[in-house]
């Protein structure tokens, strides 16, 4: 998502050059109907992990050759490696570009690549990165802004949802899943702010995320049944459309709650002891856990001082973050 931007950029720079982006079929509806891209090509990478499950070896070997000969097929002169994972280094490589440059190359995709961009991961800054490596490529960034494209169809599809689940005006979203532990805000929190926004804006909240965060939803929809319900009932294109129309977002370090900056919508972002990403909009709040002296713990990387209690979360409180929420409404009315 951070990404996004380069893809003007790159336009600008080269006006004549063909320019194609790699996505899994998750993202696919954010980006392909962008005006500056010529071709998306979709990486059915859960396919592939349920063919190697199922043993089915030679239906995952054809499905490998079709995707090569798909990605030779558009002759790359260089390929922009924006995750710097061992994934996508590997398609770059597959790609066939004698140029092949990688932000920040993780897990063994250093070998990869030609070309890396010459500098660490910024814990206090993730949001920088793209930004950073497109200005090291010589392009034109005053014009960085995160650059989401929605169809027609997904955002009437969007409004289809919300108006099922009763929502027919402003409402707030709550983002509260994500796939790092230590991202989360303490669970019992959410139905405890979800009371608390309702009382003081008077606005109807929607609870939203993936299939997979089913049970952790439902256990805050126990806790407060009067939330609305889009957990798993969306695409992810519908709920970044989702996000792009609510009159606040709050949630954690996640795709979601990022999405509210590329349409101008306010968001309170909740983050943890792994550091946090700034702002990219002056309409955005950033609310960071406590910076204890521990802070920032990188978490992932090595065993944390509070042994994976979460103090700093556990520290951060419903009447702080409804504070920046309702100061955040009270500028940008919903």
């Amino acid at each position: 998502m951070f990404a996004t931007p380069i893809v003007k950029a790159l336009r600008r720079k080269y006006p004549e050059a063909r320019l194609t982006w790699v996505v899994e079929p998750k993202s696919k509806d954010v980006v392909q109907d962008h005006p500056d891209l010529d071709d998306v090509i979709v990486w059915d990478r859960p396919a592939w992990k349920s063919m190697a499950a199922n043993r089915s070896y030679a239906e995952l070997w054809r499905a490998f050759l079709a995707f090569r000969k798909r990605l030779r097929a558009t002759r790359p002169d260089l390929t922009l490696d924006m995750q710097g994972l061992l994934r996508s280094g590997l398609v770059s490589w597959f790609s066939g570009a004698a140029v092949r440059v990688s932000l920040g190359p993780q897990e063994g995709s250093g070998v990869l690549t030609s070309h890396r961009f010459p500098t660490g991961r910024f814990i206090e800054d993730m949001s920088a990165e793209p930004k950073l490596m497109a200005e090291w490529l010589g392009l034109d960034t005053s014009e960085w802004a995160l650059d989401l494209r929605l169809s027609p169809e997904t955002r009437d599809g969007a409004n289809e949802r919300l108006r099922a689940a009763g929502i027919d005006g402003p409402f707030i979203l709550l983002v509260p899943f994500t796939t790092r532990a230590w991202k989360h805000w303490v669970e019992r929190r959410w139905p405890e702010l979800s009371r608390a926004l309702r009382a003081r804006t008077g606005l109807p909240v929607v609870l939203a995320g993936g299939p997979a965060d089913r049970e952790a939803a439902d256990r805050i929809l126990a806790a407060d049944p009067d939330i609305v319900d889009l957990v798993g009932r969306t695409s992810l294109a519908e709920a970044v459309a989702v996000a792009g129309s609510a009159g606040l977002v709050v949630g954690v370090d996640t795709a979601l709650t990022h999405a509210a900056h590329a349409f101008q919508r306010p968001a309170v972002c909740v983050f943890g002891p792994q550091g946090y990403t700034r702002a990219p909009t002056p309409m955005s709040r950033m609310v960071c856990a406590r910076e204890l002296p521990c802070f920032p713990c990188k978490a992932a990387d090595r065993p944390m001082v509070c042994g994976g209690a979460y103090t700093c979360m556990e520290l951060l409180s419903v009447s702080e973050v409804t504070g920046h929420a309702c100061e955040l409404l009270d500028l940008y009315p919903a």
